[in-house]
């Protein structure tokens, strides 16, 4: 069963309330090709140590990990992580909002949905976080300190009140307004967008032109609106995705129509603008998370032209929620503790070797256990993965 949202399983089930003709075999296809790639990719986001990460980390009173990059290796890790990587979580909304809009389904049966398939597990893999997290470093700090990088820092034990529902809430507990579990901010983001979905079809239809402006403004500016949503790219891809499925426009063809040499040339121009000439620029960041989603939207249509390829990644797709539920905080911290202890970055290799190494493993441990799983306990599985698979 679907929920409607991007990290939905197999591709038939992608309508429940309408006909299935409703949404068409190939863009069925090509969402499905992407869904669980897009997942690997936010797991290489996370696992993505650079010389201003460890700095904020050691400004928090962290020990930091021993680091020797050079300009090579942090220019591919920024290509992948912060450059194709960029448009993950992007296209996860603009799909959800398209399947959630192209299905017309009812508010009062989506409220319903929606609490199974994102609020439920939202809130169960916080606590079980939490709890693992908590445990472990107790366990860990009395047997052997040294495999902690920080092993006097367990505030969870001193949390009050307020810091409980900042963990869950997200809003105020860090700066970037991110919940315990760092990465179901979009999912946090995600149900508030679908419950004020009924204000932004009203609004989309009396103002098209307007509305989609002003997304592109607060996008492309430093303006958040943190009222809401805490990330630039939930309020417009969202409503990309509306747009998508209120005028037919169909952003796989529109990445269709360039050639791979234009998409590569375009991404790699806005990657150096984004990181050398104007780094933190929000409009050189906009263009490259723009051109690293055509990317992908045309390698879906490789995909799903390829039987083989779509069958792998169909056969994957029911495991692309999970992946990004189990991935962080303990399965990324275990792994990371445990590579760094044997293999430390001591040297540029090293590095590199970190960072594929380990988020192979991360991906290959997480996309297994999914697999254990719902082998052995379908029913834990299914409320984990939000009724997905």
């Amino acid at each position: 069963m679907t929920n409607g949202t991007a990290f939905s399983g197999k591709n038939q089930d992608i309508s429940e309330n309408k006909p299935s003709s409703l949404i068409d075999g190939e863009t069925s296809r090509r969402i499905t090709s992407l869904r669980y790639i897009l997942s690997v990719l936010v797991v290489f986001i996370h696992n993505n140590f650079t010389a201003e990460k460890l700095a904020d980390s050691l400004a928090e009173g962290n020990r930091i990990p021993i680091f020797e990059q050079n300009t090579l290796g942090e220019w591919i890790q920024f290509m992948i992580s912060s450059g194709l990587g960029s448009c993950a979580v992007p296209l996860f909304f603009m799909f959800s909002a398209y399947l959630f809009f192209k299905k017309d389904t009812p508010y009062k049966n989506m409220l319903k949905k929606k609490t199974r398939g994102l609020l439920l597990p939202y809130f169960v893999w916080i606590a079980l976080n939490i709890a693992l997290v908590t445990l472990v470093k107790l366990f860990a700090a009395r047997l052997n300190p040294s495999l902690l990088v920080n092993p006097e820092k367990n505030p969870v034990l001193t949390w009050s009140v307020l810091d409980w529902l900042k963990a869950f809430s997200g809003f105020g507990f860090d700066k970037y307004n991110h919940p315990y579990v760092g990465q179901f901010w979009f999912v946090r983001d995600l149900l508030i967008l679908f419950l004020i979905s009924p204000v932004l079809r009203v609004i989309y239809r009396k103002f098209p032109k307007t509305s989609l402006i002003f997304c592109v403004f607060i996008y492309i500016s430093d303006v958040v609106p943190q009222c809401f949503v805490s990330d630039r790219a939930a309020l417009l891809f969202f409503m990309l995705g509306y747009f998508w499925a209120e005028r037919e426009f169909s952003p796989f063809a529109f990445a269709d129509s360039f050639r791979w040499t234009e998409l590569f040339a375009m991404f790699a121009f806005s990657a150096l603008g984004c990181n050398l000439i104007s780094k933190g620029n929000s409009v050189c960041y906009a263009l490259m998370v723009l051109f690293s989603a055509l990317i992908f939207l045309k390698l879906s249509g490789s995909i799903s032209r390829n039987q083989k390829a779509f069958n792998l990644a169909e056969k994957f797709s029911p495991f692309s929620f999970f992946l990004f539920a189990v991935h962080m905080p303990f399965l990324l911290a275990c792994v990371q503790n445990l590579w760094l202890r044997f293999l430390p970055m001591k040297n540029p290799v090293f590095c590199l070797l970190e960072y594929f190494g380990a988020n192979i493993v991360i991906v290959a441990l997480g996309t297994f256990a999914g697999v254990i799983l719902r082998k052995i306990c379908p029913m834990l599985f299914e409320i984990l993965n939000g009724g997905r698979g």
